[in-house]
């Protein structure tokens, strides 16, 4: 888990201290793989190093900080892995890396602009996208 700020708030220097000595029992953060070039993710206090959100319409989202999941992606040779790879893993059903999981993600609803081509490489036809 992490925390992204909205930059019009002031966090209480108390709810950060917690913040902070909470993740730091964590060996994770400021440590998830990056591509070669990146800058890390999620910092060392549990922060995610991104911009603060807006909508299509410019509309403030009404928040102070949002609380997100930033997951471990894998590297290969420095890069994120190509369509073709993902697929390939998935469909070797090494493991964790199985099918189950993109179809778990279509189910949920979870969907990426890629999804129509690894279903088709995992060999499962159309897919609205």
């Amino acid at each position: 888990m992490a925390l992204v700020k909205n930059p019009e708030y002031r966090i209480p220097k108390a709810m950060k201290e917690r913040w902070k000595r909470r993740v730091s029992t964590e060996p994770c953060y400021g440590k998830l793989n990056s591509a070669a070039g990146e800058k890390v993710a999620v910092d060392i206090n549990g922060f995610l190093v991104i911009r603060w959100p807006s909508t299509e319409e410019n509309v403030e989202l009404g928040v102070d900080v949002i609380l997100a999941t930033a997951t471990n992606p894998t590297i290969v040779e420095g890069r994120y892995p190509s369509v073709e790879e993902i697929a390939g893993a998935w469909g070797a059903g090494k493991g964790k890396a199985d099918g189950r999981y993109f179809r778990n993600n279509q189910r949920d609803g979870i969907e990426t602009f890629q999804d129509q081509r690894i279903a088709e490489l995992l060999g499962e036809g159309e897919r609205n996208g």
